[in-house]
């Protein structure tokens, strides 16, 4: 794939940085499993969480670093990373370039990121009421966020 910005395209989610494109329709009648394709353009980070859903990733292009037990691994093509139920973890893009990964999740965190993500074809920065629904949002699934002071423990700063 190019450096073109195909997910600025229709189907595109933007959930605060990450984009994600369904692959697959997000709900138990459809399947078991959701299957997304994500982006993660450089300096982009996904803050310190954890949830009672299963991730695996699969690394399509790029360079990008996945935090889980307690240390970064760096992961480039080919590359798997795989984040049990209730596992921290993060994501950070130190590159100069867009990494590509394919994911597969469950239905529940397909619906998840759906819930609190905008069409990614939105150039506006989150508003406060985009902020309070990821908040809500991840309050209901059970999703538990780190605090800043974590974050920062491992090298990430949101601001």
């Amino acid at each position: 794939m190019s450096e073109t910005k195909f997910e600025n395209q229709p189907g595109w989610i933007d959930v605060f940085g990450p984009k994600v494109k369904p692959l697959t329709v997000a709900d138990d009648e459809h399947s078991g499993y959701a299957v997304l394709l994500g982006v993660l353009d450089p300096g982009v980070v996904i803050p310190l969480h954890s949830h009672n859903d299963r991730e695996t990733f699969y690394v399509l292009e790029g360079a990008i670093e996945g935090y889980s037990r307690d240390s970064w691994h760096p992961l480039g093509a080919g590359d798997v990373f795989d984040v049990p139920a209730n596992t921290t973890h993060a994501w950070r893009n130190v590159s100069a370039r867009q990494a590509k990964m394919l994911v597969v999740t469950t239905t529940r965190m397909g619906e998840f990121l759906q819930a609190i993500g905008r069409p990614a074809t939105e150039r506006t920065p989150p508003t406060p009421v985009d902020i309070g629904t990821f908040l809500t949002t991840a309050e209901r699934y059970g999703y538990w966020l780190a605090p800043s002071p974590d974050n920062e423990a491992v090298g990430i700063f949101v601001e």
